[in-house]
Protein backbone atom coordinates (compact mmCIF):
# COMPACT_ATOMS: atom_id res chain seq x y z
CA UNK A 1 0.00 0.00 0.00
CA UNK A 2 1.05 3.30 -1.00
CA UNK A 3 1.74 6.47 1.95
CA UNK A 4 0.05 9.37 0.70
CA UNK A 5 2.59 12.18 1.96
CA UNK A 6 2.32 15.95 1.41
CA UNK A 7 -0.76 18.07 0.26
CA UNK A 8 -2.75 18.14 -2.75
CA UNK A 9 -2.76 20.81 -5.38
CA UNK A 10 -6.58 21.69 -4.73
CA UNK A 11 -5.70 21.97 -0.94
CA UNK A 12 -2.57 24.51 -1.41
CA UNK A 13 -4.70 26.36 -3.89
CA UNK A 14 -7.76 26.45 -0.87
CA UNK A 15 -4.89 27.92 1.65
CA UNK A 16 -3.57 29.94 -0.67
CA UNK A 17 -6.93 31.66 -1.85
CA UNK A 18 -8.05 32.18 2.18
CA UNK A 19 -4.43 33.84 2.62
CA UNK A 20 -5.05 36.15 -0.12
CA UNK A 21 -8.86 36.95 1.49
CA UNK A 22 -7.08 37.87 4.31
CA UNK A 23 -4.54 40.14 3.46
CA UNK A 24 -7.16 41.97 1.54
CA UNK A 25 -9.62 42.47 4.48
CA UNK A 26 -6.54 43.57 6.42
CA UNK A 27 -5.28 46.45 4.35
CA UNK A 28 -8.74 47.54 3.60
CA UNK A 29 -8.65 48.42 7.75
CA UNK A 30 -5.02 49.48 8.03
CA UNK A 31 -6.35 52.01 5.23
CA UNK A 32 -9.24 52.77 6.86
CA UNK A 33 -7.67 53.22 10.40
CA UNK A 34 -4.78 55.75 8.52
CA UNK A 35 -7.45 58.06 6.96
CA UNK A 36 -9.62 57.97 10.02
CA UNK A 37 -6.23 59.01 12.06
CA UNK A 38 -5.18 61.79 9.69
CA UNK A 39 -8.75 63.35 9.67
CA UNK A 40 -9.11 63.29 13.69
CA UNK A 41 -5.41 64.92 13.31
CA UNK A 42 -6.92 67.71 11.19
CA UNK A 43 -9.89 68.04 13.45
CA UNK A 44 -7.52 68.33 17.09
CA UNK A 45 -5.56 71.46 15.04
CA UNK A 46 -8.54 73.13 14.01
CA UNK A 47 -10.32 72.66 17.37
CA UNK A 48 -6.77 73.96 18.95
CA UNK A 49 -7.09 77.19 17.44
CA UNK A 50 -10.62 78.40 18.66
CA UNK A 51 -9.77 79.81 21.77
CA UNK A 52 -6.81 81.28 20.70
CA UNK A 53 -8.50 83.15 17.87
CA UNK A 54 -11.52 84.29 20.49
CA UNK A 55 -8.71 85.46 23.06
CA UNK A 56 -6.87 87.46 19.55
CA UNK A 57 -10.64 89.44 18.66
CA UNK A 58 -10.94 90.02 21.95
CA UNK A 59 -7.90 91.33 22.77
CA UNK A 60 -8.77 95.13 22.91
CA UNK A 61 -6.07 96.01 20.32
CA UNK A 62 -6.73 98.02 17.74
CA UNK A 63 -7.00 96.72 14.03
CA UNK A 64 -6.56 93.19 15.14
CA UNK A 65 -6.85 90.25 12.65
CA UNK A 66 -7.26 87.03 11.84
CA UNK A 67 -3.79 85.54 9.49
CA UNK A 68 -4.18 83.31 6.94
CA UNK A 69 -2.53 80.07 7.27
CA UNK A 70 -0.58 80.06 3.67
CA UNK A 71 0.76 83.77 4.18
CA UNK A 72 0.14 85.76 1.26
CA UNK A 73 0.79 89.69 0.63
CA UNK A 74 3.38 90.22 2.56
CA UNK A 75 1.68 89.02 5.50
CA UNK A 76 2.72 87.16 8.64
CA UNK A 77 2.07 83.40 9.01
CA UNK A 78 0.31 84.04 12.44
CA UNK A 79 -2.69 83.49 13.94
CA UNK A 80 -3.13 86.94 14.82
CA UNK A 81 -1.63 89.99 13.96
CA UNK A 82 -2.37 94.08 13.92
CA UNK A 83 -1.93 96.25 10.90
CA UNK A 84 0.04 97.33 9.58
CA UNK A 85 1.35 93.94 10.07
CA UNK A 86 2.87 93.37 13.59
CA UNK A 87 2.76 89.74 15.27
CA UNK A 88 0.89 90.08 18.72
CA UNK A 89 3.00 88.78 20.80
CA UNK A 90 1.46 85.40 22.67
CA UNK A 91 0.15 83.98 19.52
CA UNK A 92 1.71 80.63 17.43
CA UNK A 93 1.39 80.07 14.06
CA UNK A 94 -1.66 78.64 12.38
CA UNK A 95 -0.73 74.33 13.54
CA UNK A 96 0.35 72.32 11.27
CA UNK A 97 -2.03 70.21 8.95
CA UNK A 98 -0.62 67.38 6.52
CA UNK A 99 -1.66 64.38 4.96
CA UNK A 100 -4.43 65.64 2.28
CA UNK A 101 -5.39 68.44 4.85
CA UNK A 102 -3.48 71.50 2.78
CA UNK A 103 -3.83 75.25 4.09
CA UNK A 104 -4.09 77.50 0.77
CA UNK A 105 -6.77 79.04 -1.68
CA UNK A 106 -9.56 77.26 -2.66
CA UNK A 107 -8.30 76.14 -6.13
CA UNK A 108 -8.78 72.59 -6.24
CA UNK A 109 -10.44 70.62 -3.60
CA UNK A 110 -8.66 70.77 -0.17
CA UNK A 111 -7.79 74.05 1.06
CA UNK A 112 -8.47 76.82 3.70
CA UNK A 113 -11.35 79.39 4.19
CA UNK A 114 -12.76 82.43 6.05
CA UNK A 115 -16.54 82.48 6.03
CA UNK A 116 -18.77 85.12 7.39
CA UNK A 117 -18.28 85.62 11.61
CA UNK A 118 -21.40 84.42 13.30
CA UNK A 119 -21.88 81.48 11.04
CA UNK A 120 -24.28 78.46 12.96
CA UNK A 121 -24.52 76.47 10.53
CA UNK A 122 -25.28 72.84 10.80
CA UNK A 123 -23.70 72.24 7.92
CA UNK A 124 -20.29 73.26 5.63
CA UNK A 125 -20.29 77.38 5.84
CA UNK A 126 -20.69 78.98 2.52
CA UNK A 127 -17.71 81.16 1.49
CA UNK A 128 -17.30 84.66 2.38
CA UNK A 129 -19.73 87.54 -0.21
CA UNK A 130 -18.09 88.00 -2.83
CA UNK A 131 -14.68 90.55 -3.15
CA UNK A 132 -13.49 89.43 0.05
CA UNK A 133 -11.12 86.47 0.26
CA UNK A 134 -9.05 87.40 3.09
CA UNK A 135 -10.47 88.42 6.68
CA UNK A 136 -12.20 91.84 6.70
CA UNK A 137 -13.62 92.86 10.17
CA UNK A 138 -17.24 92.10 10.78
CA UNK A 139 -17.31 90.70 6.70
CA UNK A 140 -15.56 87.65 6.46
CA UNK A 141 -13.51 85.84 9.00
CA UNK A 142 -13.74 87.56 12.20
CA UNK A 143 -15.93 90.76 14.15
CA UNK A 144 -13.83 91.87 16.64
CA UNK A 145 -17.08 94.13 17.95
CA UNK A 146 -18.81 90.66 19.63
CA UNK A 147 -16.05 88.62 19.14
CA UNK A 148 -17.67 85.97 16.13
CA UNK A 149 -15.53 84.26 13.53
CA UNK A 150 -15.73 81.39 11.05
CA UNK A 151 -12.79 79.88 9.45
CA UNK A 152 -13.10 76.51 7.69
CA UNK A 153 -10.61 73.71 6.14
CA UNK A 154 -11.55 71.70 3.19
CA UNK A 155 -10.73 68.24 1.59
CA UNK A 156 -12.83 66.95 -0.96
CA UNK A 157 -16.54 66.54 0.81
CA UNK A 158 -15.19 66.52 4.11
CA UNK A 159 -15.25 69.64 6.37
CA UNK A 160 -14.04 71.25 9.34
CA UNK A 161 -15.16 74.66 10.47
CA UNK A 162 -14.75 76.24 13.60
CA UNK A 163 -16.84 79.51 15.00
CA UNK A 164 -16.60 81.15 18.69
CA UNK A 165 -19.08 78.28 19.76
CA UNK A 166 -17.07 75.52 18.74
CA UNK A 167 -15.83 72.94 15.56
CA UNK A 168 -17.91 70.95 13.54
CA UNK A 169 -17.44 68.35 10.49
CA UNK A 170 -19.12 67.40 7.65
CA UNK A 171 -18.74 64.61 5.19
CA UNK A 172 -16.46 62.25 8.28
Amino acid sequence: MKVKRGFSLVELMAVIAIIGVLAGVITVSVVSIKTRSRDKAAMVSMESTRLLTSKCLKSGLSDVRLGFPAPMWGEPDVMCYQIPPVTVVGFPEWPIVKDGWEYGWCTDSTCFYFCAPGYSGGSAPPFCPAGYDNYADGVCGGNRANGSFCYALRNGSKYIWCTETGCKKQGF
